[in-house]
C-alpha cells in the first residue's frame, strides 16, 4: 500500500531497497548529513524479508516509506517514489551509495544555474573496505561504446588519477545518485512511466537518459560531487535473472532510441559485434539466451514504444551519434 504526499520540500530523494540492512543505514547516514537539507526522503521497499525497512523506520523518524507486499522490480518502484513526490527536483539514491556531505549541493547549485539540465551526478568511486580507501572509479557519468555496442560507466575500473575532474556534459547518468529535474522526468514521460517497469532492473536508468537525451535536455557531470557506491545489490534476483534482464535490456536500450540513421550507418559492424556476442552466450552464458528471446517476443509491443519516442524527437541522427565512443 503506497500513499500520497503533498510538497514539503525542494529534492525529494528516492530510495528504493530490497534487503539492504548490511548498507542502508551508512545510506541514509549520509543523507542525514547532506549541507543541503531543503529534501525529504521517499524509502520504497520491494518486499524486504532482513527488517531493513523496520530499522530504517526506528533510526530515521522523517522517513516517508512504502512496503510493497511483493519485489516489483527497481524501475517500478522507483517510478512509485517519483510520483509521491510533488517537488521540483527528485535524487535517485541507490541503497549501497555513501554520499560526501556536500554531493547533493553542488549538484543543486549547477541545476539551478541552468533550467536545460535534466540530469546531473558526481563522481562514484568504490567503497573504502577493510579501512583501505580505494581511487577506482565507478561512474563519471554514462557514455555509448560504438565497438561494443553497449552503455558503458566512463571511467569504469580505472584508478582516478584526475582524468575526469572537468566538469561537462555526458550521454546520462548512472542511476546510482542521479539528480533529475521534474520537468525532464515529465517531459519524457511514456505510458504513464517514468522508468519503463518492463526493464524491472538493469539499463532502465539508460534508457531514461537516452529518452532524454533525444527530447534535447542534457545531462552534468559534476565530478566535485563526490560519493562511494558499493554496486552489492541485485534487485532481487538469482543470478541467472540478472542475466536475463541485462542481456534483454541492452537490446531495448538500442531499440527504443537509437534513431535508424545511426543504426544504418553503422549496420555491418552491429551485426558482426552481436553475432559475436550470441556466440559468447552461447559458450559462455546460456541464460543470456533467454534474455535474447524475452527481447524478441517483447518486440511488437516495444516498436510502439519506439515509434512515438523517434515522433518526438528533438534531436538528428548525427546529434545523437556524437556521443558514441570507440
Amino acid at each position: 500500500m503506497t500513499q500520497s504526499f503533498q510538497k514539503e520540500s525542494q529534492v525529494s530523494i528516492v530510495i528504493v531497497n530490497w534487503n539492504g540492512a548490511e548498507c542502508l543505514p551508512a545510506c541514509l547516514e549520509s543523507v542525514r548529513q547532506q549541507t543541503w537539507t531543503d529534501y525529504e526522503i521517499y524509502l520504497i521497499d520491494n518486499a524486504s524479508t532482513d527488517g531493513s525497512l523496520d530499522a530504517a523506520e526506528k533510526n530515521f523518524s522523517d522517513l516517508k516509506t512504502a512496503r510493497n507486499p511483493e519485489n516489483l522490480g527497481f524501475a517500478r518502484a522507483a517510478n512509485q517514489g517519483i510520483e509521491q513526490s510533488q517537488s521540483e527536483f527528485v535524487f535517485l539514491l541507490n541503497p549501497d551509495v555513501v554520499l560526501e556531505p556536500d554531493y547533493l549541493e553542488r549538484l543543486m547549485k549547477r541545476a539551478l544555474g541552468d533550467e536545460n539540465i535534466g540530469a546531473l551526478g558526481g563522481k562514484l568511486r568504490r567503497p573504502v573496505k577493510d579501512g583501505i580507501t580505494t581511487s577506482i572509479i565507478d561512474s563519471a557519468g554514462l557514455t555509448l561504446l560504438a565497438k561494443k555496442r553497449r552503455p558503458w560507466d566512463r571511467g569504469s575500473d580505472q584508478p582516478d588519477a584526475g582524468q575526469y575532474d572537468d566538469a561537462e556534459e555526458v550521454v546520462g547518468i548512472n542511476g546510482a545518485a542521479v539528480l533529475y529535474r521534474r520537468a525532464m522526468l515529465e517531459d519524457v514521460k511514456l505510458d504513464g512511466e517514468y522508468f519503463d517497469a518492463g526493464f524491472f532492473i538493469y539499463f532502465e536508468d539508460v534508457d531514461l537518459a537516452l529518452r532524454a537525451l533525444l527530447r534535447g535536455w542534457k545531462s552534468l557531470y559534476v565530478p566535485q560531487a563526490r560519493a562511494r557506491h558499493a554496486r552489492g545489490g541485485t534487485g532481487g534476483l538469482r543470478p541467472a535473472g540478472v542475466k536475463i534482464h541485462a542481456a534483454k535490456n541492452r537490446y531495448l536500450v538500442y531499440l527504443k532510441n537509437e534513431p535508424f540513421a545511426a543504426f544504418a550507418k553503422n549496420c555491418l559492424r552491429t551485426l558482426g559485434v552481436e553475432l559475436m556476442r550470441l556466440g559468447a552466450y552461447a559458450l559462455r552464458e546460456p541464460r543470456s539466451l533467454l534474455g535474447f528471446l524475452a527481447f524478441l517476443r517483447s518486440l511488437p509491443k516495444y516498436l510502439k514504444k519506439r515509434k512515438r519516442i523517434q515522433e518526438s524527437a528533438k534531436i538528428d541522427a548525427e546529434e545523437f551519434m556524437r556521443w558514441y565512443r570507440d
